[in-house]
């Protein structure tokens, strides 16, 4: 796929603005990471009109997808956890072209997870597990309990970010699996809540 592919970054590459440029390709067990395309092509650049540029192409049965993304947005992303593909793109992706080592320093700061940036990514998901919590438990107090046990689940998916984050980790979009080996408990609960009990 990249020999298709080429042509495409290649030229992108060339201009100054461009800092690197990653193939993240389709995998069998992974596939929900492409968006069913047969590869992505993820372009960071220094500043661009639009923060984020997406464009598809198609070459005989492949489809593939071209995101070029702003620094400022990818730290966003990052910071926030709103984009939760994206941490995986750039740990797992080959990287095609890196300008002054640009990817690489990136992912050596995820590697690292600085304090600061972990701080703020706690207090975020105590935020959202609190506000998710409370909602759950109003439903729960109105008799609504389809919509108290979707705030209750999604307040665990925040707990389990917290867990994974307080160990010094990015959350992956695979979280379940990360915290089955970090915190067994949460683990437990949150498969206790979500198995179905049969009568």
């Amino acid at each position: 796929m990249e020999h298709i592919l080429r042509p495409i970054y290649q030229e992108r590459a060339s201009d100054l603005n461009t800092q690197g440029v990653l193939l993240i390709e389709k995998l069998e067990k992974s596939f929900h990471i492409t968006d069913t395309f047969d590869a992505v092509l993820l372009m960071i650049v220094k500043e661009s009109n639009q923060p984020i540029f997406i464009k598809h192409y198609q070459y005989k049965d492949k489809k593939a997808a071209l995101h070029i993304v702003t620094e400022s947005q990818l730290r966003e992303w990052l910071l926030l956890g709103s984009n939760r593909k994206i941490v995986d793109w750039l740990f797992n992706g080959k990287i095609l072209f890196d300008r002054n080592e640009y990817v690489e320093k990136l992912k050596m700061e995820l590697r690292d997870f600085p304090f600061y940036g972990r701080k703020i990514k706690m207090g975020m998901e105590f935020s959202k597990l609190i506000r998710r919590y409370t909602d759950g438990k109003a439903f729960y107090e109105k008799k609504q309990y389809l919509d108290a046990y979707n705030h209750i689940i999604h307040s665990l998916h925040h707990l389990a970010r917290l867990a994974v984050i307080e160990q010094g980790f990015q959350p992956e979009i695979t979280v379940w699996s990360q915290v089955k080996q970090i915190d067994p408990e949460i683990y437990k609960l949150y498969e206790e809540l979500v198995k179905v009990k049969r009568l």
